[in-house]
């Protein structure tokens, strides 16, 4: 599935948040003449002082996925890639947890013991394939903890919490009359507070013993209004680089300087995406 880019997710958050005043006001709901559509500028004026507070999400954030070294890591992965081209996703689909049968008996069991024995093939030989594939073909294991080290380095010289609170305290100076800050959680200065988390950065990219990959960094961001009838409302906002993909070494290589120059063009884009999604009617940054 193709991951959201930049200001996708602008117009959902708006539309729910607007369809959640007109709900939010009893005359709204009154038999009489439809109200009249609540504009951009109505909803920025209920919304008031606007703060918004960069977190990471609780756990795990940071994905470098590096290629399989040796045979037992190689035999992992192809067990579960050959688990997956022989039918895997068919049978996770039409396992009978997943309701979609109910016939346990007949036909119905020899299907489902068919295809475990299809995926069951498939694992072996997949695992078998990845042990050998590991062992004989697959970068070494000093080069590629070399090469996690130096991205490891670079996203922590490119922290995005701290990368996206520069972005946006950056815009925020540009544009005073655009009515947001960067905010603590509890400013009590703040009447709507824009919750940001940070729910990936790093690298991603399918399965596999040395997979492509490109740079994904995704976050949440939720509208929590303070003074105002409007309940909250959530968006995704996401930045997946767009040129061709890379392998795991490819991107460490010197310094890490294609995985830094990615992170230079994600922060402001993702920035600028928020802003578009909680504030309407801004004009889109450079």
């Amino acid at each position: 599935m193709e991951k959201p880019r930049g200001l996708r997710a602008g117009p959902r958050l708006l539309g729910c948040l607007l369809a959640a005043c007109v709900a939010s006001v009893p005359a709204c709901r009154t038999p009489g003449p439809a109200p009249a559509p609540i504009t951009p500028e109505a909803y920025r004026r209920a919304l008031g002082a606007v703060g918004i507070h960069v977190s990471r999400a609780k756990g795990k954030i940071d994905y470098l996925p590096a290629p399989a070294t040796g045979s037992w890591t190689g035999m992992g992965r192809g067990a579960a890639l050959g688990f997956e081209y022989t039918g895997g996703a068919f049978w996770s689909a039409h396992s009978p947890s997943k309701g979609s049968t109910s016939d346990k008996s007949g036909a119905g069991a020899l299907v489902y013991a068919g295809l475990l024995a299809l995926n069951t093939a498939g694992a072996v030989v997949g695992g078998v394939y990845g042990g050998i594939a590991g062992l004989v073909g697959s970068p070494k294991k000093e080069p590629v903890a070399a090469a996690k080290a130096s991205l490891e380095k670079a996203l922590a010289e490119n922290d995005p919490v701290e990368r996206l609170k520069a972005e946006l305290t950056r815009l925020s100076a540009e544009r005073p009359g655009d009515g947001f800050r960067v905010a603590g959680p509890a400013d009590p200065a703040v009447d709507t507070l824009v919750e940001v988390e940070v729910l990936h950065a790093g690298l991603s990219g399918k399965a596999g013993l040395d997979p492509d990959l490109r740079v994904l960094v995704t976050l949440d961001v939720k509208a929590k209004p303070r003074r105002s009838p409007m309940p909250g409302a959530l968006s995704f906002v996401g930045y997946e680089s767009r040129g061709k993909p890379r392998k795991f070494q490819a991107w460490a290589a010197d310094d890490a300087s294609a995985f830094r120059a990615e992170l230079g063009k994600a922060y402001p884009e993702l920035a600028d995406s928020v802003l578009k999604a909680v504030l309407p009617g801004l004009p889109s940054g450079p």
